[in-house]
């Protein structure tokens, strides 16, 4: 089967490997389509904090059951995989808490995951597809348990203005499940157009910080003069970090989602003297895949949307090259 193999630092290649073999209550999918994450370009440029090569890449991928060794599926059943094993013994696993498993392990990442014709995966991390979700929708059930794990760690409450920093898709995603939820305005920055204007598609207000200067201003004129109530910050940098507890409201919450590249200094005087919080997420808790593909299955938002490129998987290293220039491209899926 053909795959794509993390090789070394700054090296992936397409390969030909054989088909896995299946163990018991294991199930072999024949993948459709699979998202290109940021989190795989910083495996493949070396700077993840655990990943090792060689692996086969992909976490976001949805396809069809082509053999079953469960009784919980069967040939031909439209699947999406949730892709994190868990030790189940760790405290965090034993509190409930198995997404932030002390030994946590992704698929894609960790272990051979979804940029590959087939592969198998444990009956336990996969969820099956109602017949009027798209396998094209599927592979964006992962990014969007992202986006819902983030709103419900803030806390978000009806009438809140939420600030997005980053409009990437998990940005946009968390904008638009905001809106959803009962949000009063979602305001999203970044530094390209080309993304604020697909996030604009979804009734958020947008706000270009390379080409304007006072966002402050614009923020106060919104929320008069109360600054955003909650921020996700998704993009990692610090100096977005700062901008956004400075235009948080007093006792605001700072979801941090995007993870940095690097330290980040930040002024404790803005948040001890306004009470505010800053709380980190990671991935997903148990359920959000459930909730993920409910809130898909309502069709209240085409998320069809957010994915501006369809690249068969031949043209998969040309793919990785878009995928870097985000004035060009939002979400990027790979056609198996």
């Amino acid at each position: 089967m053909k795959n794509l193999n993390w090789i070394k630092e700054n090296l992936i290649e397409i390969k030909d490997t054989n088909i896995p073999q299946l163990g018991d209550n294991e199930v072999l999918i024949k993948v459709k389509y699979a998202g290109i994450c940021n989190s795989d370009i910083t495996v493949i440029k070396g700077k993840h904090i655990s990943a090792k090569p060689p692996v086969i890449l992909g976490h976001e991928f949805s396809g069809v059951v082509e053999k079953s060794n469960s009784k919980n599926f069967n040939s031909g059943d439209k699947v999406v995989v949730e892709p994190l094993e868990s030790c189940g013994k760790c405290e965090a696993c034993v509190s409930g808490s198995t997404h932030v498993c002390r030994y946590l392990k992704l698929y894609g990442i960790h272990k051979d995951g979804g940029f590959a014709e087939f592969v198998k995966i444990p009956d336990s991390l996969i969820y099956r597809l109602p017949d009027d979700i798209s396998l094209l929708e599927g592979a964006l059930v992962e990014p969007l348990s992202v986006a819902i794990h983030s709103l419900e760690i803030s806390e978000m409450k009806f009438g809140d203005n939420v600030l997005i920093s980053g409009a990437g898709p998990i940005g946009i995603l968390c904008g638009i499940l905001a809106r959803n939820f009962g949000a009063n305005n979602v305001i999203i920055t970044d530094i390209y157009n080309f993304r604020l204007n697909i996030a604009r598609k979804f009734g958020m207000i947008s706000f270009n910080s390379k080409q304007n200067n006072d966002f402050r201003a614009f923020i106060n004129n919104i929320t008069d003069n109360r600054g955003a109530d909650i921020c996700f910050e998704c993009s990692g940098v610090q100096e977005a970090i700062n901008q956004a507890l400075d235009l948080l409201a007093i006792k605001g919450t700072l979801v941090q989602v995007g993870i940095g590249k690097n330290n980040v200094e930040i002024d404790m005087k803005t948040i001890t003297y306004k009470e505010q919080k800053i709380i980190g997420t990671r991935v997903y808790a148990k359920g959000d895949f459930n909730k993920a593909i409910d809130f898909m299955a309502s069709k209240k938002e085409n998320l069809r949307e957010i994915v501006t490129n369809i690249i068969k998987f031949k043209d998969i290293l040309e793919a990785f090259k878009l995928s870097e220039k985000t004035e060009e491209s939002l979400k990027i899926l790979i056609e198996l």
